[in-house]
């Protein structure tokens, strides 16, 4: 958070410097008029309202969101209070104490604890499902920061190709892995037609006899 609001506090010397001190810059060196000056600018001012409609997106889906949730905790807040106060005061000063907190004060001590406890038990409420909303919202960051993981940082999506970094071969059944090639070794009788044509130093003790078994017999 610090280094958010520091990050921000540094994007606001650049950026306001630039809309007062550069057309003042081109009318003082460049010699412009102030027309001019402003027709300059216009590359700058034409990419500031696409961040002021994310921004301002952000800001009124943030907005809504606390005004539902203003509504909601009145909502408990009223519906606790008219349940609980008939049985602590008259209606009368039911009445005065949901339009105003002072008509608290004038009330004896002991009832004012009562009306203490109705208070306490509205608000504990209200602050319960405030808390449920945030364990919700926390589940969704988490699964926007999976989704993000899984798209990339620019969005995209990781090719998955033979013999890349994102797979590994796995043999398959009667192959074997040679540590001299890249990727699955061929079966045992192909290894043994391959190693054929293989000068005789490069051929492991066992090949010889697997290729006596595959060369045709002369009669």
């Amino acid at each position: 958070m610090a280094l958010t609001l520091l990050s921000m506090f540094l994007l606001g010397f650049p950026f306001y410097v630039m809309f007062i001190q550069l057309p003042q810059r081109f009318q003082g060196v460049n010699f412009t008029s102030a027309e001019r000056a402003g027709i300059l600018l216009l590359p700058v001012t034409l990419l500031t309202p696409v961040g002021a409609i994310i921004a301002g997106a952000l800001n009124m889906m943030r907005t809504l969101g606390g005004a539902v949730a203003v509504a909601i905790c009145s909502a408990l807040h009223h519906n606790l209070l008219d349940d609980q106060l008939p049985t602590v005061l008259s209606p009368q000063q039911a009445a005065a104490v949901e339009e105003s907190s002072v008509f608290i004060n004038m009330l004896p001590e002991e009832t004012r604890e009562q009306l203490g406890r109705v208070f306490g038990k509205s608000y504990n409420r209200q602050f319960q499902v405030m808390i449920a909303c945030a364990l919700l919202n926390f589940l969704v960051a988490i699964a926007l920061a999976v989704v993000r993981k899984r798209r990339g940082i620019f969005g995209t999506i990781p090719v998955r190709k033979e013999g890349n970094e994102f797979t590994k071969t796995v043999p398959k059944e009667g192959e074997t892995h040679d540590p001299r090639h890249v990727g699955i070794a061929p079966a045992p009788r192909e290894k043994a037609l391959f190693d054929a044509h293989r000068p005789p130093q490069m051929l492991s003790a066992s090949t010889p006899s697997v290729i006596e078994e595959i060369k045709p017999k002369h009669t």
